[in-house]
């Protein structure tokens, strides 16, 4: 157990009692002080008062170490400028430690990056950095009128990724620091605390706490790292790594035999329960431990190889050939275990990285470890006991039925459009072939409910188990009693942010057993067929043919038309529905899908389905309490989606219908184009109105309706929205009757920015962001030339594609996106990048020509930009012909100064498009790269790739 403190003072005589209280309330054994500003000579004085037994002072007088000898030592201390470093002895354990006070100059923090980055290479023991760094990572860490220095940012991130240090949450304020400068106060983390993978492996309990600044303009960081004893059996989980022993098919069938068939739900899961227990005892007897066995094994390779050294016989050679094949194959069945948990999507079958796999996912476990959380009532949890009943009475509040109002007042906007036929589809006994293809259509590898199989069981098993899960299945659609056991599900609690402070910050996501999601699969799959004629096109989520970027596109068009000088000025509201999957009333569901003519038997089936859930909450990895909910739909069940968009659509019909009946007044784009209400995917709504104190209260008093009658909430403090250009007066009215804060473009909305004009370099932080958090989690040491190749084609190169498809990216960003992607392919060492051997371009080229296959973003901006085009020539999608209404021109392509920077991107590749489609007998157009005339997104890229003419080389709108 370690407690540490590392602060600012900025004046040791004003901090001495802060410090005293600190001390004795967490029960400090290692104190670091910056910025004393006394004379040295005081520090063991000092040390008494603080009733610490051993301090030194050094960085010029800069840093002072204090500790309990009782509980550590330090020794081996060298001291710099900016740093000072030392060797922690606490009990057995041998920890390196940098307390840190780094220039205010950017070029010489750049000798304190070249140490840190030296260290981290020659270094593999538990290491730990901390104290004040004077510089930040990125511009979330700033907040102020005055500008960070982008040179200085850059290269602190840069010392960060190569060193491999890992900035863990940490709980209290963001900022660390906080002053005035001559543009005004400014707020900015300059101190942090970070770790290396191996220190990582000493704790199972680390936190990080930013205390209240008080006596100084920074805040005293609290380290608590400690080890808790997790007491009770371990949960069954599947292991992959069994397959590959010869005799598993045998236990599995001979345990599966030894049941009486019962068939059914009940009798599936009797022999999932008996196996379960057959495989827990056969995995403890025969396959083995494979940590103590590779152990074991490695002594036994080493005296083989010795005794084969001193004796090169036929027989010692042979023992230690086989001795060497055992370790062999211990080490895949560790390799394939870590790749388990990993869950890594994107590496292939057969790559083997076990470093890599263990390394990444002790960093996501520590990333997503809840140490300290405050519950319901805002008291602090830290104690597992605390946490575990928090979060268990959170979610039971969550889930608690709550008594909905006037349901048949918002039924009217739902016609009956289910028919007979209809129903009788959904409700057919499903056949063999129906179950088997959902259970090869489900994720294999996605983690298992709290029955421990998942879907790579039933896959290899199929033989054996196929036969009960069809009956199991039959069972579930002839409407008979859910057993208990399968309606159990698993809550995972994923971090929606990076500073968790409460439940709310997680999204809860349902582990369901995996027969229960094959059910819920065939049900979702039947209900694809019906729901294009169920839902408006305004909801584009969950629906096959629908496009996510179509929503965008048009959400894009009218914020272009939001100026437009109209009486009452345009306004555009987005809202945030509080937990909407969780919320979503039980009886309102079961009354629309009644009022849409769903048969009693389907909705039924539906109902029973939700009734049958029982959650416990995932706290760490332990499963914790048993409850029933009363309401909302589980997040990660197949099925629930599609009961989502069907309760939604009471919303989405209700708002066509005000302003049909002229109760709203719509948003004005012009005499051209087709009026657009709202958009909605799934919770994220974007609303369209007119900001008259007449549409506006209409607009409120029909929300007011829908949250009464639907069980859902709207969050007022999320929610916000943007308008025309107005006066203050009228915008103070705006936000006062929709209770709202009107916020300025760009407006975020399905992960893409909304603006005026271009794209710019501030409106894309995040993505850059977003890669270099990706870098920082995906340790490149750990992996090899080929593996860091694969991240780069699978994962960074697809995290701008959601913007190229509707946006064009600045050619800095684009330079600097590829620029990260080169660094992190090459690696670098000690404080500088490796040698790139061959230019980025040059790497984008495919095999054949020398490179390796990466995609430049500047040809799939450009291929982008044709699948725009496309678009808008063929006139499918509602986008197409929203487009065609706004800008009814002929053969016109020349962009008018107001034109939106969709359509001037669209008029700019239109002659380049045009060389490339025919038209057919019936005026159809047809894709001519593609030998079946239609478009994909791979074929533009190879005619970008392929012409790289002149008419590619079009700028920005």
């Amino acid at each position: 157990m370690m407690n540490c403190i590392i602060w600012n003072v900025r004046g040791l005589v004003s901090s001495c009692p802060r410090l005293r209280d600190l001390i004795r309330q967490w029960s400090i054994s290692l104190l670091v002080v910056v910025e004393p500003i006394i004379s040295s000579s005081n520090i063991n004085d000092l040390a008494l008062k603080l009733g610490l037994h051993s301090s030194f002072c050094c960085n010029e007088n800069k840093i002072w170490i204090f500790w309990d000898k009782s509980k550590l030592d330090v020794t081996d201390v060298t001291t710099d400028s900016q740093y000072s470093h030392m060797r922690l002895l606490i009990g057995t354990q041998r920890i390196w430690f940098t307390a840190i006070y780094g220039s205010h100059n950017y070029i010489v923090r750049r000798n304190l990056w070249n140490f840190l980055e030296c260290w981290a290479e020659a270094n593999k023991s538990p290491w730990f950095v901390g104290g004040d760094f004077n510089a930040i990572a990125n511009q979330g860490e700033h907040k102020g009128q005055s500008i960070p220095t982008l040179g200085g940012m850059n290269e602190f991130k840069d010392c960060l990724a190569n060193c491999d240090l890992i900035d863990l949450p940490f709980h209290g304020t963001t900022f660390t620091w906080t002053g005035v400068r001559s543009n005004g106060r400014v707020w900015r983390r300059l101190d942090r605390i970070l770790f290396n993978s191996s220190f990582l492996g000493l704790y199972d309990n680390i936190q990080i706490q930013h205390l209240n600044k008080s006596s100084s303009d920074h805040s005293p960081m609290l380290l608590q790292c400690k080890n808790q004893l997790v007491i009770g059996p371990k949960a069954f989980k599947f292991q992959n790594m069994w397959l590959s022993h010869p005799n598993f098919m045998h236990v599995v069938d001979g345990a599966w035999k030894n049941v009486p068939t019962s068939g059914g739900m009940r009798g599936l899961y009797n022999k999932l329960q008996y196996l379960k227990q057959t495989l827990k005892a056969w995995n403890k007897n025969t396959f083995g431990d494979i940590f103590q066995d590779i152990k074991r094994l490695e002594e036994e390779v080493t005296t083989a190889e010795s005794l084969f050294e001193a004796n090169p016989s036929e027989a010692n050679r042979d023992d230690w050939s086989f001795k060497q094949a055992l370790l062999l194959n211990k080490h895949k069945h560790e390799n394939e275990f870590w790749r388990q948990r990993a869950k890594l999507k994107w590496l292939k079958e057969g790559d083997s990285n076990t470093k890599f796999f263990h390394d990444y996912v002790k960093i996501k476990n520590r990333m997503q470890a809840i140490t300290v959380i405050k519950d319901s009532d805002g008291n602090i949890c830290r104690e597992p006991d605390a946490i575990a009943k928090a979060a268990e009475r959170y979610f039971q509040d969550i889930f608690a039925e709550e008594e909905v109002q006037e349901v048949d007042s918002i039924l009217h906007f739902i016609p009956a459009l289910v028919n007979k036929e209809d129903n009788q589809m959904l409700m057919l006994l499903p056949t063999s072939e129906e179950v088997k293809e959902a259970v090869w259509g489900l994720d294999k590898d996605s983690t298992a409910g709290p029955d421990g199989y998942n879907g790579v069981f039933f896959r290899q098993c199929w033989t054996t188990v196929g036969v009960d899960v069809v009956l199991a299945v039959q069972d579930f659609f002839q409407g008979n009693l859910i057993p208990k056991a399968m309606g159990s599900s698993l809550i995972a609690l994923i971090p929606k942010r990076d500073k968790i402070s409460t439940f709310s910050d997680f999204r809860p996501i349902s582990l369901s057993n995996f027969i229960s999601k094959v059910c819920t699969k065939l049900l979702a799959t039947r209900l694809t067929f019906i729901l294009p004629k169920l839902i408006s096109p305004e909801q584009a989520g969950f629906m096959k043919g629908r496009d996510i970027s179509d929503h965008v596109l048009v959400a894009q068009e009218m914020i272009n038309s939001i100026d437009r000088k109209v009486r009452g000025t345009n306004v555009i509201v987005k809202l945030d529905m509080a937990k909407a999957f969780d919320r979503l009333s039980w009886v309102f569901l079961e009354a629309v899908l009644l009022k849409f003519g769903f048969s009693k038997g389907f909705v039924n089936l539906v109902m029973k389905h939700l009734q049958a859930t029982h959650f416990s909450v995932l706290i760490n990895g332990c499963p914790k309490g048993y409850f029933q909910p009363h309401r909302g739909v589980k997040q990660g069940d197949p099925l629930s989606p599609y009961l989502f968009i069907l309760a939604t659509e009471a919303l989405s019909r209700g708002l066509k219908d005000l302003v049909t009946t002229k109760k709203i007044k719509p948003y004005w784009i012009g005499p051209n184009g087709i009026a657009v209400t709202h958009l909605c995917y799934a919770d994220d709504i974007l609303i369209f109105l007119n900001g008259e104190a007449r549409s506006i209260h209409n607009f409120n008093k029909f929300l007011e309706l829908y949250q009464r009658a639907s069980g859902q909430a709207v969050n007022f403090d999320k929610s916000n929205f943007c308008c025309g250009k107005t006066s203050l007066a009228r915008i103070r009215n705006m936000e006062r009757l929709l209770g709202m804060t009107k916020i300025s473009l760009p407006m975020k909305y399905l992960g893409s920015n909304l603006h005026k004009g271009i794209n710019r370099k501030n409106y894309c932080q995040d993505i850059l962001q977003a890669f270099d958090k990706k870098l920082t989690t995906w340790k490149q040491k750990h992996l090899n030339f080929g593996g860091r190749m694969v991240l780069i084609k699978h994962v960074l190169n697809s995290i701008p594609l959601h913007l190229l498809a509707v946006d064009t990216l600045p050619k800095t960003i684009s330079k600097s996106l590829e620029r990260r992607m080169s660094h992190f392919l090459w690696g670098s060492n000690a404080n500088k990048n490796k040698f790139h051997w061959k230019r980025w371009k040059d790497l984008c080229l495919p095999y054949e020509e020398g490179g390796l296959g990466f995609r430049s973003l500047k040809d799939t901006e450009k291929a982008y930009s044709l699948k725009l085009w496309w678009k808008w020539k063929v006139n499918k999608s509602g986008w197409a012909q929203f487009c065609h209404a706004r800008y009814p021109r002929g053969s016109d392509m020349n962009p008018k100064p107001t034109d939106s920077a969709i359509w001037k991107r669209i008029c700019q590749i239109n002659s380049v498009g045009l060389t490339l489609c025919n038209q057919d007998d019936y005026g159809e157009f047809i894709w001519s790269p593609a030998a079946n005339g239609e478009f994909s997104l791979s074929s533009a890229f190879h005619e970008v790739r392929r012409s790289k003419n002149a008419a590619f080389s079009f700028t920005h709108a």
